[in-house]
């Protein structure tokens, strides 16, 4: 797998979330930082890999990680990188999750074998105390198109996978995922076409009581992004027709 040209504009005090450099037959590359001036650069699509690039030292060696159709990249507050992808090359086609040490040396585990991968969106986050959230876009056969999501807790590792929602056809599905720095999450997503027409759904993760009830927020929108504030409210923007759409959350 070959990458002609990465460009970054850097900021070394930014933390911002995971960004989608770009993709090429089928290769999609995500960073993420693990401190100021340094970043984790992870390939899905074919052959994958992670790769750590710092500032005046350049790329590492990369770590080999299994083939994957889809993928996202977190970085927990200790500097470790947790991919969760997609992968047909692991026993079972499913949803897997490789932890990796700032010394690029990974670990794989399998979080849902039963996810089906025509579908491709897998999307993660952290939070401020080592968690992680991660939901997926899941094609069972003949059971229509489901999103899936899972938790890993610092010490615990992953909770048991489970359907956020079931039942849909999606035209154009997508989904997003954010993190606070207490420990609380969201999971956004949008329906396409069939059930919900079309519509924006959130689930919440809150610490004290656990995850929530799915909610439709939107009669429609496509490829939601979401940012959690601390206090609580959650953003998200989408693509309602051709304008675009913004939507404050209450906590």
């Amino acid at each position: 797998q070959t990458v002609s040209a990465v460009s970054f504009v850097v900021d070394a005090g930014a933390w911002g979330p995971t960004s989608v450099l770009g993709g090429s037959n089928g290769a999609w590359l995500r960073a993420q930082p693990f401190k100021p001036g340094g970043w984790y650069v992870g390939a899905f699509g074919g052959p994958s890999s992670i790769a750590r690039y710092e500032l005046g030292a350049g790329f590492s060696d990369a770590g080999a990680i299994p083939a994957a159709s889809a993928g996202s990249l977190s970085v927990t507050p200790a500097g470790e990188a947790i991919l969760v992808f997609q992968s047909l090359a692991i026993g079972s086609p499913g949803i897997y999750a490789a932890e990796c040490s700032q010394m690029l040396v990974c670990s794989t585990m399998a979080i849902d074998t039963d996810a089906g991968l025509t579908m491709s969106g897998v999307e993660s986050a952290a939070d401020g105390l080592g968690n992680l959230f991660a939901a997926w876009l899941d094609d069972a056969a003949g059971q229509g198109i489901k999103v899936g999501g899972a938790r890993f807790v610092t010490g615990a590792g992953w909770g048991a996978a489970e359907d956020f929602f079931s039942g849909a056809t999606f035209g154009s599905a997508s989904l997003s995922v954010a993190a606070s720095p207490d420990g609380a999450g969201v999971v956004v997503w949008s329906t396409g076409t069939g059930q919900g027409s079309g519509a924006l759904w959130a689930r919440r993760f809150r610490p004290a009581s656990g995850w929530d009830v799915p909610t439709a927020f939107a009669m429609s929108g496509q490829g939601p992004r979401v940012v959690l504030h601390p206090d609580g409210r959650a953003l998200v923007v989408s693509i309602p027709s051709v304008s675009i759409g913004a939507y404050l959350l209450p906590p």
